[in-house]
């Protein structure tokens, strides 16, 4: 073996186990406090929600579906399946239960802005390949294009919407609420992460971290990572 690759092999060897005390001893997340700040994020979600629901002029469209804000921003059309009464089960096992029809109601969105050139999704492209014209095409509605989008009046409200709510339902679910529900699921001790640490993942050699990613914490959930030397 190459004598300097050894000395590197050793000094891995040394950080291993500084890592091995680190994930065993875990990082403190105060749970009660990061849930009573989730339960505080729902109200900004719902007042969000309620806005965005005023400037499209429907609350069939759901902000999290990435076709539903295509249509709405870029023109196109949502289905909605509602179930109508239309009586009552005479036999069987649901007799006297309400029986209900599906009905469909479909809602059209004018474009409110132009999208991007090339930021046709996937399955749009194909389609356009193909020469399919019946169907509305779907543009691309992540941050990076949303971002770079040239909008103002309604279309400018509309896009801070779903980006704050994009911003604020992710620090909620995947990092509030997510890393309460994986300490409990992992059987960890209430207000303890004991995240793995790893020295041979990324390609690159830095270290990484998973279930959960440590790394990739946002400020805001950072600081219910409280320090336990006060």
């Amino acid at each position: 073996m190459n004598p300097n690759l050894y000395k590197l092999f050793k000094i891995q060897c040394m950080d291993l186990l500084c890592l091995l005390d680190m994930e065993s001893n875990g990082i403190y997340f105060n749970v009660d406090k990061a849930m009573t700040y989730a339960k505080e994020l729902e109200g900004t979600l719902n007042q969000l929600l309620t806005r965005f629901y005023l400037l499209v002029g429907s609350n069939s469209v759901k902000i999290t579906s990435n076709y539903d804000l295509s249509s709405v921003l870029y023109g196109g059309v949502i289905e909605e399946h509602i179930r109508i009464p239309v009586g009552f089960y005479k036999t069987g096992a649901k007799a006297g239960e309400v029986r209900c029809k599906i009905e469909t109601i479909v809602h059209t969105f004018p474009r409110i802005v132009e999208p991007l050139p090339k930021t046709e999704t996937k399955e749009s492209f194909k389609r356009i390949k193909k020469g399919i014209t019946e169907v509305h095409t779907q543009w691309e509605v992540n941050e990076p294009v949303l971002r770079s989008l040239k909008v103002k009046g309604v279309a400018k409200e509309v896009i801070e919407i779903i980006l704050e709510y994009s911003k604020i339902e992710k620090l909620r679910g995947t990092y509030l609420e997510g890393y309460t529900k994986l300490i409990e699921e992992m059987g960890w001790n209430k207000n303890y992460l004991h995240g793995s640490f790893n020295q041979c993942v990324a390609v690159t050699g830095r270290l990484s971290s998973t279930k959960p990613n440590l790394q990739n914490a946002d400020k805001k959930t950072k600081l219910f990572m409280e320090s336990r030397y006060n």
